[in-house]
């Protein structure tokens, strides 16, 4: 049973309570926009006495590159040294492009022996792990980050604001999650709830609770991609101003909704879209997401279907 063997798995790290009964297994990348405010969140939500029963099994599941790959192998080689926690924190707070000198600096501000750090970051059993985490998640056939399974449910996409309200206040009273930890419970019942959870993957997308989730997500979709867009154009314009780090963070962020983008000095960004697209766990295809963008981008816009772009015209 897979979510039994992640929940049993003493390689993964527990955050909340590590004897929650109410389980949270989330996949995620560091340098995932979304992840990192879910991540804040739910520190956030943890700190609640009312959250006294959840365990937060966070996965890294790196997706964006090498550099996802170099800070997932620090922040699991920090809890070598008993600071998963503290490290997962302070990478998800930190500011900029991460590079293994500056994961370094993170772990010596608090108080890790580097050496040690950058040997088990290195070493052959957490680059294990990191595989292993990929194949858990190619299992339960996650193609996007976040993903959560929130008490034996799938969650698709951020777990933040009133959704996480509304987990954290039930999470005191059911026990659903209890079963996935509990070694009295009989296989076929463990078995049970995995088949349920991989399944649910692809039979919920007719429920109206999840189709009104998808038009939620198509919205913050055409919304970072038309932020990228202001940025994009702004920053061609040189006389304007410069590139700021944060808007590089931004644009490195959001890569995986197009294609292809480029601005000129004049304010016109040209965005080419990917023929799929998955976002926070959820698959659009290029032609839902132009349909979007023509129809509620603010920018005045030209999106032409049949060469999957749109053309926007930025006034300073």
């Amino acid at each position: 049973d897979l979510i039994a063997k992640i929940v049993a798995d003493k390689t993964n790290y527990s955050l909340g309570n590590p004897k929650g009964k109410y389980v949270i297994i989330e996949f995620f990348d560091h340098q995932c926009g979304w992840c990192k405010k879910t991540n804040a969140a739910m520190r956030e939500a943890l700190a609640k006495p009312e959250a006294k029963n959840i365990r937060w099994i966070p996965i890294d599941t790196p997706i964006f590159g090498e550099a996802s790959e170099t800070i997932a192998r620090y922040v699991l080689a920090a809890g070598k040294q008993g600071k998963f926690a503290a490290m997962h924190e302070a990478v998800g707070e930190s500011q900029g492009h991460l590079d293994e000198a500056k994961l370094i600096a993170l772990a010596t501000g608090l108080g890790l022996d580097t050496n040690k750090l950058k040997a088990d970051a290195n070493s052959e059993a957490i680059k294990n792990k990191l595989v292993a985490n990929r194949e858990f998640m190619k299992t339960l056939k996650v193609s996007g980050v976040p993903m959560l399974i929130v008490n034996g449910k799938v969650n698709p996409g951020a777990l933040v604001g009133d959704k996480l309200d509304q987990v954290v206040k039930y999470s005191s009273s059911i026990e659903f999650g209890s079963s996935l930890s509990d070694n009295s419970q009989d296989e076929e019942s463990q078995q049970n709830v995995s088949n349920k959870t991989i399944n649910s993957l692809t039979k919920d997308a007719a429920d109206p609770k999840t189709q009104a989730n998808r038009a939620s997500i198509k919205k913050r979709i055409v919304s970072e991609i038309m932020e990228s867009v202001a940025i994009s154009a702004i920053t061609a314009s040189a006389e304007k101003r410069k590139m700021k780090a944060e808007d590089i963070d931004i644009l490195k962020e959001q890569l995986p909704l197009w294609d292809t983008m480029f601005a000129s000095s004049d304010g016109t960004v040209f965005v080419k879209l990917k023929e799929k697209t998955v976002f926070e766990g959820t698959e659009f295809t290029g032609k839902e997401l132009l349909t979007a963008l023509q129809s509620s981008s603010p920018i005045s816009n030209d999106c032409n279907e049949k060469l999957m772009m749109c053309i926007f015209k930025v006034k300073f």
